[in-house]
């Protein structure tokens, strides 16, 4: 199954090696997009990986695929685009890209599929944890068919933190796409942060965050603007 799969880089290295693992096992070809990172280990990680790597030269965010044309490069009737903190739930299938393909059939009429975010289980150590169940929560409550057990996917908008876009395909949160239920599931590194004890990886994604496109940081993060360089 050979369908390009681009991980949006900037700064996050802790679960990138989990994602391309996984993505790789399943057949897909990891492309990497980095916005400018400059977190040391993130960088000798790129430079040592054997993916096709784009190396910009200013932070493009989700739309980098898009606006750098790099999609017209690995033509596909799918693709996957994708941020470097998510990765599987242990219990995700390995038929997870297939699985997703066949909603495409089963339902058409979708703008894009993806898993559902795992929020079941959040750390008390992260400061943003009813924030984000809050919010979450409406993702998981319109099953497409049956209930919120038996349903195969739940109809809700999807960013680009974990998605299948078909051929042509684009980011658009006013649409409707689906995220399959249980047990096709990611998880979100951010949302299993201790907050209080930001890790040396935050703290430097923290100082280069722009918050007008971190949302989470933006919320949750205490004192982010304190932290940031001047």
């Amino acid at each position: 199954m050979n369908i390009p799969a681009f991980i949006i880089v900037r700064d996050r290295i802790a679960k990138l090696p989990v994602l391309t693992e996984w993505l790789e096992a399943r057949g897909a070809t990891v492309i990497l997009v980095d916005n400018d990172s400059k977190y040391p280990p993130c960088v000798e990680y790129l430079d040592k990986m054997p993916f096709k790597t784009y190396r910009l030269k200013d932070n493009h965010s989700k739309w980098a695929p898009w606006e750098h044309r790099l999609i017209e490069l690995h033509p596909s009737d799918y693709f996957i685009v994708c941020d470097p903190d998510m990765y599987p739930h242990e219990e995700c299938p390995d038929d997870a890209i297939e699985h997703w393909i066949e909603a495409y059939e089963r339902y058409p009429g979708y703008h894009c599929v993806g898993p559902s975010y795992e929020i079941s289980d959040l750390p008390a150590s992260y400061s943003g944890r009813r924030d984000v169940v809050r919010w979450e929560a409406q993702f998981w409550a319109r099953p497409i068919e049956g209930n919120a057990v038996s349903t195969p996917y739940f109809i809700a908008p999807i960013d680009s933190m974990f998605a299948l876009f078909k051929r042509g395909g684009y980011i658009d949160i006013e649409k409707d796409s689906l995220r399959s239920n249980y047990p096709y599931v990611f998880r979100h590194q951010t949302w299993y942060m201790d907050t209080e004890h930001p890790t040396e990886e935050e703290l430097f994604y923290i100082s280069r965050c722009d918050p007008n496109r971190a949302h989470w940081v933006r919320e949750v993060w205490p004192g982010m603007e304190e932290r940031r360089p001047a």
